[in-house]
């Protein structure tokens, strides 16, 4: 697997993390509307309702596949054996840290950290 497809892969969960907090925004909207049509009871407060279900569901169904495809990215990068390595791919691709950040919370500096997830990820590609 060539490094911008294995990127690719890691970004999975932040990926679906960020997914997560969308629709956790919509529904915070949906629920604010169907509170207010609550008073006008008709269709449009039956509408919100049939929504926020729909909505619910889905970030229920994101949250299972969120949760499985943060395990299968925690076993990749459990297979780095270097633990500074692991340490930079968690920070970045499990917490979300920028790789400026990643070196800042190792105490190192941010070249530091660029090399070692450049190392970890020529590692992973190459297992």
């Amino acid at each position: 697997m060539k490094r911008e497809e294995m990127k690719a892969s890691l970004m999975r969960y932040r990926d679906a993390i960020v997914r997560e907090r969308q629709m956790a925004g919509e529904l915070r909207q949906l629920r604010i509307r169907r509170r207010m049509l609550e008073q006008c009871q008709g269709a449009e407060a039956a509408d919100a309702a049939q929504s926020i279900g729909k909505l619910e569901q889905e970030i229920a169904r994101n949250v299972e596949e969120s949760l499985r495809t943060r395990g299968e990215v925690l076993a990749l990068i459990g297979q780095i054996q270097d633990p500074s390595e692991n340490a930079v791919l968690v920070l970045h691709y499990i917490n979300g840290d920028s790789l400026e950040r990643v070196g800042e919370k190792m105490d190192r500096s941010e070249r530091w950290a660029r090399d070692k997830h450049t190392q970890a990820l020529d590692r992973l590609c190459g297992l």
